[in-house]
């Protein structure tokens, strides 16, 4: 497995955020999503991304490196018109978030990789 701090700072310019909404929207698109997920790991690491948005954003969202917010990213992707197709993939990436680290490095690293796949 590559460690996701090999792309700290690689993902930089990379990423167009495709919609501008508040975190009140985005908590009420996850907590959907939350429903949609079975694995707990995922389930937990999830609750934790809604949390810090919350919080404000002052959590492990944002990631300084790449200047990236992985709740835009994992926005965009359940905005995607083929969203559906790939709730296994982004149910799998969350629990590697929170089975391996889920840091804010690894959050947008993730998340950045289906993202990519969508949109690019």
């Amino acid at each position: 497995m590559i460690n996701v701090h090999e792309f700290d700072g690689k993902l930089r310019g990379k990423y167009n955020k495709k919609y501008n909404v508040d975190n009140n929207t985005k908590i009420e698109e996850f907590n959907k999503l939350l429903i949609c997920i079975k694995k707990r790991k995922a389930r937990i690491g999830l609750s934790k991304i809604i949390n810090d948005l919350k919080l404000g954003d002052n959590g492990s969202n944002y990631h300084q490196a790449n200047d990236i917010n992985c709740s835009d990213l994992l926005y965009d992707i359940l905005k995607h018109n083929n969203h559906t197709f790939l709730l296994s993939v982004i149910e799998e990436q969350i629990y590697d978030m929170e089975n391996s680290g889920i840091c804010d490095s690894g959050r947008v690293t993730r998340l950045f990789q289906i993202w990519q796949s969508l949109y690019c």
